[in-house]
């Protein structure tokens, strides 16, 4: 299956974090915590309208970067058996060389 996104959109695979413990020792879900996540770009759209709508702006990332995104940006879809999130580039922090 193909999964192209629209405009602005980006589809990230999110990476399996490492288990985040507190000093105590009790296990902080990733899904409960504000920290950054990473994650791999998979597709992308073409790009936003510039302001006066008469020009597409390309996106900056591209597929195959590695980036660092809000914890709770996006949207959560299932894309074959795995977990994407389809979000705004702007939900994105940074490209991760």
């Amino acid at each position: 299956m193909e999964f192209i996104p629209l405009h602005d959109k980006v589809v990230v695979k999110p990476f399996d974090e490492e288990p985040t413990y507190t000093r105590s020792g009790l296990f902080v879900s990733q899904t409960h915590t504000e920290l950054p996540r990473r994650g791999i770009v998979i597709s992308v759209g073409k790009g936003k309208f510039s302001e006066d709508g008469l020009r597409i702006i390309p996106l900056t990332v591209k597929e195959g970067d590695t980036v660092l995104f809000q914890p709770f940006g996006g949207h959560v879809v299932k894309i074959g058996d795995q977990d994407h999130r389809i979000m705004k580039e702007e939900d994105i922090y940074a490209i991760i060389r």
